[in-house]
């Protein structure tokens, strides 16, 4: 494969690839565990994994609990 390949190779399949958030909250994991939403602790932070099937609604739904 060649180089221009490959970054097109990516580029195509980067919506498939997680997106791992870590935010630094407070209480956070708690507040979001009351809400039904799984996350974990790395670092002192909370860290979240979104994927392909995440919709906006899962977002909004972990900002709602973070209190954004």
């Amino acid at each position: 494969m060649h180089v221009d390949d490959r970054a097109e190779h990516a580029d195509r399949h980067a919506a498939a690839r997680p997106a791992i958030v870590t935010v630094a909250a407070e209480g956070g994991l708690e507040r979001l565990r009351t809400a039904g939403l799984k996350a974990s602790i790395r670092a002192g932070a909370v860290r979240l994994s979104f994927h392909l099937y995440n919709t906006e609604a899962d977002v909004e739904a972990v900002a709602r609990a973070l209190g954004g």
